[in-house]
């Protein structure tokens, strides 16, 4: 009897440290992988890109750098060729233990005839990457999971206005247009004027609502029903905080004799409070 119950010990111990073998952790220990694009959009006209994994339960060897598997494709389907198109990428360990994998993306040209195992990429298209996740935790009914994450392909457009017969270049001030401006070193405010959307089309963009910009002769202010924002003219700010049609903003300097005062400065009384 006691035979039998050491051999079942011993199973049991060998059937976990394989498993421990094969994944990095105890299947109690297993954390959800994800994907990491360094931003939500890309510019067309660079060739690659970073892409990474975090999962420490694929840290199979803590002596070594691992590696993983990942599936890339984007939606370009103008060619019949390229729809559909699944490329396997293999990230490596970004060093010994860390459970973060990094690879590098390539894109190319879809009207190119040699495109190769390079991703086919146009403005407007989205590129999606997948990892399966094999070691997840034990609350999940499923034996893996299926995560994605994609990446916007942008062009920066801009907008031709004509003023007074000269026509000017603008762009529109959005998200990925921002992101793509920081990523080619742009120094925003001395080499682009912007196309600013009325704020809700801003908020619905993804520009969030403490970066929300108005035009030149605007000002930006938070309607009090809703906590919306809106531009408005700066003389009318006084007289809508007074109807309680807009709010005070905590950033903006107001001065004595405004309706705000200047609270938003420690230290300073305001005129209203005296």
């Amino acid at each position: 009897m006691k035979t039998r119950l050491l051999i079942i010990i011993s199973v049991l111990s060998l059937l976990f440290s394989t498993t421990y073998l094969a994944y990095g952790a105890s299947h109690n220990e297993y954390t959800v992988g994800k994907i990491e694009w360094p931003y939500k959009c890309h510019p067309v006209i660079f060739n690659t890109a970073t892409i990474r994994v975090i999962d420490p339960d694929m840290n199979l060897d803590v002596k070594l750098q691992d590696t993983l598997d990942i599936q890339i494709w984007s939606n370009f389907d103008l060619r019949e060729e390229y729809s559909g198109k699944i490329l396997t990428l293999t990230l490596q360990e970004t060093g010994n233990s860390t459970g973060i994998f990094d690879g590098i993306v390539f894109w190319g040209n879809p009207w190119d005839d040699s495109l190769g195992h390079r991703i086919p990429i146009w403005d407007g298209n989205t590129v999606t990457a997948r990892y399966t996740d094999h070691t997840i935790p034990s609350h999940f009914s499923e034996s893996k999971l299926e995560i994605t994450n994609s990446i916007a392909i942008k062009d920066i457009k801009p907008v031709m206005k004509t003023e007074n017969g000269t026509t000017t270049s603008w762009v529109i001030y959005e998200p990925c247009t921002l992101e793509i401006f920081e990523q080619k070193n742009v120094s925003l405010a001395e080499k682009t004027e912007f196309v600013f959307p009325p704020p809700l089309k801003q908020i619905k963009s993804g520009i969030l609502i403490d970066e929300i910009k108005c035009k030149e002769d605007l000002q930006r202010a938070i309607k009090s029903s809703n906590v919306n924002p809106a531009c408005i003219k700066p003389e009318s700010y006084a007289k809508l905080i007074l109807r309680g049609w807009a709010t005070c903003n905590d950033e903006i300097f107001y001065g004595r004799g405004h309706p705000c005062g200047v609270r938003s400065h420690p230290g300073v009384s305001s005129e209203n409070e005296n």
